[in-house]
C-alpha cells in the first residue's frame, strides 16, 4: 500500500513539474450599468435632495451656445472638427493677449462630433472632457520642423496657421501664416499642456519658453462659441487644404 502511495505521489509531482504555468481556459464577463436601478433600490429621500442639483446641471448643459451650418467630425489629414478646434483656440488665445504663430492639437483628444444646428455646452464637454490647459511654447525652427514631420508621420493633425503637404510621411511645402517656414527662426506654438509634456508621443521641446494662457481648452471653445453668437454669426467650418496628402 505504501508503494502505491509513493507511486501516486511521484506521478502527481511529474505532472505538475512539466507545467510551468497555468492558462485560463474559460472567461466570463458581464456589463453592469451604473444607471440600472434593477441592482439597487433608490433612496427616495436622497433622490429628492439631488433633484435641484440635477435640474440645474441639465439647465447648464442644455444651454445653446451657438448654431452651426453643418456637422463637424474628426478625421485626417485635416477635418472640420480639427479646424474648428485649432482656429477657435488660436482666436481666443489672441483675445487674451496671448499670441502664437500656430496651433497644434491631436485628433485623439476629440471625443465626439459636433452637430449641425444647435451646439450646447454639454456638446462641448463631451467633445473635450479633459481638464487640459492651453499653453504657448517658444521653439526654434529645428524643433518645430521635428513637430511638423511628426504630424506628417501621423497622417495629419488639427492645426491652425500652419499649412503643409505630406509626401512619403515627410512634411513639405511648409507655410506659417502664409509665409514659407524658416528653420532659422523661433516660433510660438499654441497647444495643450498634455501635448506639451509629451502626451500622445508629440516631441515638443520646452527650451525657449513656456507661457500659460490660463484657460482650459474646453473653456476656450465655449468662449469662442458664445462670442460668435453675440456678433450674430453662425459657425461655418470648411476644409481648406491646410494639410494635404501626396502630390
Amino acid at each position: 500500500m505504501k508503494a502505491k502511495q509513493q507511486l501516486f505521489l511521484l506521478i502527481t509531482i511529474a505532472l505538475f513539474s512539466c507545467r510551468n504555468s497555468f492558462e485560463v481556459t474559460k472567461k466570463e464577463t458581464g456589463q453592469y450599468k451604473f444607471t440600472d436601478t434593477s441592482f439597487t433600490e433608490i433612496d427616495s429621500s436622497i433622490y429628492k435632495e439631488l433633484i435641484p442639483y440635477r435640474t440645474k446641471m441639465d439647465s447648464t448643459m442644455n444651454e445653446v451656445l451657438a448654431v452651426s451650418t453643418g456637422s463637424m467630425e474628426k478625421g485626417l489629414p485635416e477635418s472640420k472638427l480639427g479646424n474648428f478646434l485649432s482656429d477657435a483656440c488660436l482666436s481666443v488665445s489672441k483675445a487674451h493677449n496671448k499670441t502664437a504663430d500656430i496651433a497644434i492639437f491631436n485628433t485623439g483628444g476629440l471625443r465626439r462630433s459636433l452637430p449641425q444646428g444647435k451646439i450646447t455646452r454639454g456638446d462641448v464637454f463631451e467633445l473635450m472632457p479633459f481638464e487640459n490647459e492651453l499653453v504657448i511654447l517658444t521653439m526654434n525652427g529645428e524643433d518645430v520642423k521635428k513637430i511638423v514631420n511628426f504630424i506628417a508621420i501621423k497622417g495629419g493633425a488639427p492645426v491652425s496657421g500652419l499649412r503643409l503637404r505630406i509626401q512619403d510621411s515627410v512634411a513639405t511645402d511648409i507655410f506659417i501664416n502664409d509665409v514659407a517656414f524658416d528653420v532659422t527662426k523661433n516660433y510660438r506654438i499654441l497647444t495643450s499642456d498634455y501635448l506639451a509634456n509629451g502626451g500622445d508621443s508629440f516631441p515638443f521641446v520646452i527650451t525657449l519658453g513656456w507661457d500659460a494662457v490660463n484657460l482650459k481648452v474646453r473653456d476656450a471653445l465655449i468662449e469662442y462659441l458664445i462670442t460668435q453668437t453675440k456678433i450674430q454669426k453662425e459657425i461655418n467650418v470648411e476644409l481648406d487644404g491646410r494639410i494635404t496628402n501626396g502630390r
